[in-house]
């Protein structure tokens, strides 16, 4: 005997999709939900539909259903260069000026494709890149590819293509980047080396258990994914890619999906076809003047300058011996979200001279506490020690800017017990040596 699921039920399904996988349907799309569960219904033959919801919506029970039903909700609509204005912008206004910019320093380029559906848009980029950058053999480049999806990156890691991904893609295109054979277009390696794949949904709590480090990216294109979300989701994923672009990095997104109030931390940059939006920079030479006009605390002579130079330095660099980098790898494999347990791995790294672990320990701590002032110091006395003067400076600015608010006297957390004051003095004396460097 059929049963069928009730108003109040396929509610109930509504909130689970949409709490497990961000999808949400509005009231004026619960047909749509609809049609999506009877295709379910029918893929799985069971007639009892509120058995087949609590399956679904049981955890050890719905793991497979769950991988059936996402390739049913998710939508596979996607072609190579897709919306040429906005990739042609792309070009034009990030990477050619990011590459023009690198060449002069470390030739790398982080890019993540959030929501590549089965692979046209990352490789896109890979080849408009393998396009613009002669040399580029000699870069380091990473394209991370997400989506939910799984039936769509086992298509996307194959590399071959029907014609209908190509309806808008220039011959020369394709002779230069893919081999045919019969029907199918196979991309050749030149471009595909470049991309990775991985699976990603934008609901887990902490992406970095999912990914290679996500970190300092310089481009996050999510273009026509957000638009199935609701508002309060998709708020909180931008947060999310905010925090994880470098300052000055860049967000794509679609047209339709270009709602200014959702992007409250980013500046848009527009043309009359296409909109993206640059990861607003905060300098720290406005707030650096509320701590200089405070003569008590800024006033001192050049013996307790000396002093404060060289002693408070030095309790910044110490460890406690109880961090152990065995210590802080079993406290992380407890509790992988806890800021302190990836500073003490940090700091050892740092006590080390571990430098590019310890930069990347740092950065760790960051993404998952991002007013951390101390970690942006170190992650700065890091860069010196390498060499990275430009990204030293750009540190230095993220911890004066979140020292500017408080009161001098006031101890810093995590400093060992550092002030505002003799912190901001610190991280001033390191920044005047790289603008002297």
């Amino acid at each position: 005997m059929r049963v069928n699921l009730s108003a109040h039920e396929l509610l109930r399904l509504r909130d689970f999709i949409r709490n497990e996988w961000g999808i949400y349907f509005s009231n004026d799309r619960i047909n749509c939900l609809e049609r999506h569960w009877k295709r379910l219904v029918e893929h799985t033959e069971i007639d009892d539909e509120r058995l087949l919801l609590n399956n679904l919506m049981n955890a050890k029970n719905g793991e497979n259903l769950h991988l059936i039903f996402i390739q049913l909700l998710t939508v596979g609509e996607t072609y190579f260069m897709r919306e040429r204005h906005t990739l042609a912008f792309l070009e034009d206004a990030v990477l050619l000026p990011l590459i023009k910019e690198r060449m002069k320093t470390e030739k790398r380029l982080r890019i993540w494709s959030a929501g590549c559906c089965t692979g046209e848009e990352p490789y896109s980029i890979a080849m408009m890149l393998c396009s613009i950058i002669p040399d580029i053999h000699l870069w380091d480049i990473q394209i991370l590819a997400t989506d939910i999806n799984p039936k769509y990156l086992n298509k996307a890691k194959n590399r071959e293509y029907g014609s209908w991904s190509f309806r808008q893609t220039d011959d020369s295109i394709k002779q230069r980047f893919f081999t045919r054979k019969n029907n199918v277009w196979k991309l050749n390696t030149q471009a595909a080396k470049l991309v990775s794949f991985y699976p990603l949904n934008f609901m887990s709590k902490d992406y970095s258990t999912k990914l290679p480090p996500l970190f300092d990216i310089d481009l996050i294109v999510c273009r026509n994914v957000l638009m199935y979300f609701h508002m309060a989701d998709s708020i909180k994923i931008i947060k999310k890619f905010y925090n994880i672009l470098t300052d000055g990095g860049w967000l794509a997104v679609g047209a339709s999906e270009s709602c200014h109030t959702m992007f409250e931390q980013f500046d848009p940059v527009c043309t009359s076809n296409a909109c993206i939006y640059q990861k607003r920079i905060k300098y720290y030479d406005c707030k650096i003047a509320t701590l200089e006009n405070d003569q008590d605390n800024h006033v001192i002579n050049q013996k307790e300058n000396y002093m404060v130079q060289h002693e408070d330095y030095e309790r910044t660099s110490r460890i406690s011996s109880s961090h152990t980098l065995k210590d802080a790898m079993r406290a992380i494999t407890t509790d992988k979200l806890h800021p302190d347990h990836h500073r003490a791995k940090a700091m050892f790294y740092q006590s080390t001279l571990s430098i590019d672990k310890a930069i990347q320990s740092w950065k760790t701590v960051l993404f998952l506490s991002p007013l951390d002032t101390m970690a942006h110091f170190n992650l700065a006395r890091i860069f010196v020690l390498k060499g990275s003067l430009y990204d030293a400076r750009r540190c230095c600015s993220n911890a004066l800017c979140l020292l500017g608010e408080q009161n001098p006297s006031t101890e810093v957390p995590n400093s060992d017990g550092l002030n505002v004051s003799e912190l901001v003095r610190l991280i001033v004396q390191i920044n005047d040596g790289t603008m002297n460097a």
